[in-house]
């Protein structure tokens, strides 16, 4: 009997001791067996990025008994199985986005459902010389590595810099000199992603993600970035929101370069357009390099607070949908369906892919001072004449 006791505590112990190592329930007794699931694993972030690599943590998960091993995920396949709570994750491809989730599983074989989907795209540190829109990609822009919560901010002080968070409101810059970057803003219901007020100068907004999440019915949606006061855009990408960037003031100007604005979202029927200006004497109004996906308007001049002057749009790269145009060059409410009194208006080098269904371009009036038009062709080489109607 005590040989027979010896031999049966060794089996379970061998048994015990392959289920820790492999996750597997394979020839287990089930009067053995723990039927408590571990909770999900938490908090997945990246770090210590290479071109073609990351470290992937998460937050250890629970169980009654204890946590035996950990299967990382990568686009919905199994890489591996660890007893860590972080792995690199190696052989990736710059510029692809991976949606990684990670399972917790105990010495039975429980297993826990997957954790949220991390969506990580690598990404160089340095930037990417870009010379058109058609050349940027999403790994050009956007955040890098791990990121802070936060809630909304207000700026405090000139020259405040807010960087490396992840935040779930908005941010709204009162004062000169501030730079957000490295930012992710999920903004929504309302809120637009950057408010830049009138009188505030200078601000810098680089590499941030502004996600607008939801609309809510009837409202008249979620921008980007507005800017009332002076800032340059740069390297952001901006997806769910009604508008990419809008100046809304008649003393508001800026430059809205290298950015990726797609998936614009309706909102009451507003127009959706990736930068637009209402109004203002400059001085210097520059969309250039930008790329452009699905909206029904990429670039838009609009007169609701006076003219516009000295407006640059160059190479960018506009891919049209069925409904919208590809740019409107002036088109105001003010005086018979024209901007007559816009000047130094300068469209060269940008390139459409169609379809547009109402056309690549609007009331672009080539008898207004300083107007230009060089070198704008569909991606084809086809040229697109501007067209001065509606």
């Amino acid at each position: 009997m005590k040989n027979l006791f010896q031999i049966i505590s060794i089996k379970m112990c061998f048994l015990v001791f392959i289920t820790v190592v492999s996750c597997s329930n394979k020839d287990i007794p089930n009067i053995l067996k723990d039927t408590i699931v571990p909770s999900i694993p938490t908090n997945l972030s990246t770090s210590d990025f290479t071109k073609t690599s990351f470290t992937l943590s998460w937050t250890a998960s629970t169980e009654n008994v204890g946590v035996s091993g950990y299967e990382v995920f990568k686009n919905g396949l199994s890489i591996r199985i660890t007893d860590k709570t972080s792995m690199s994750v190696t052989g990736l491809t710059e510029g692809t986005n991976y949606e990684m989730t990670v399972r917790a599983c105990d010495s039975s074989a429980n297993w826990s459902a997957q954790s949220a989907v991390l969506n990580v795209i690598i990404k160089s540190s340095i930037d990417r010389t870009v010379t058109h829109g058609s050349q940027l990609l999403l790994s050009d822009v956007g955040t890098l590595g791990t990121l802070t919560p936060s809630g909304s901010i207000t700026t405090s002080y000139d020259g405040q810099v807010i960087e490396n968070l992840i935040i779930n409101g908005n941010i709204n810059i009162n004062h000169n000199n501030v730079i957000v970057r490295n930012c992710k803003i999920m903004h929504g219901n309302g809120l637009d992603g950057v408010v830049v007020s009138a009188g505030s100068l200078n601000a810098l907004i680089s590499h941030c993600e502004m996600d607008a999440l939801s609309q809510i019915p009837g409202n008249y949606g979620s921008m980007g970035v507005v800017v009332e006061g002076n800032a340059t855009v740069i390297r952001c990408y901006m997806h769910n929101v009604r508008s990419g960037m809008s100046i809304l003031n008649a003393n508001g100007f800026g430059s809205f370069i290298e950015n990726y604005v797609r998936d614009l979202v309706d909102a009451n029927g507003a127009h959706n357009t990736s930068a637009s200006c209402h109004g203002t004497p400059g001085p210097l109004e520059v969309l250039r390099n930008n790329f452009v996906e699905g909206n029904s308007a990429g670039f838009s001049l609009y007169s609701d607070y006076g003219s516009n002057t000295n407006v640059l749009i160059q190479n960018n790269y506009i891919i049209g949908q069925n409904e919208g145009y590809g740019m409107y060059c002036g088109y105001t409410h003010l005086t018979n369906g024209y901007a007559q009194h816009n000047s130094n208006i300068r469209v060269i080098g940008n390139r459409w892919k169609k379809p547009f269904g109402w056309g690549p371009v609007a009331a672009m009036k080539m008898d207004q001072p300083g107007a230009v038009w060089e070198d704008n062709t569909y991606e084809d080489g086809t040229p697109i004449p501007p067209k001065e109607g509606i």
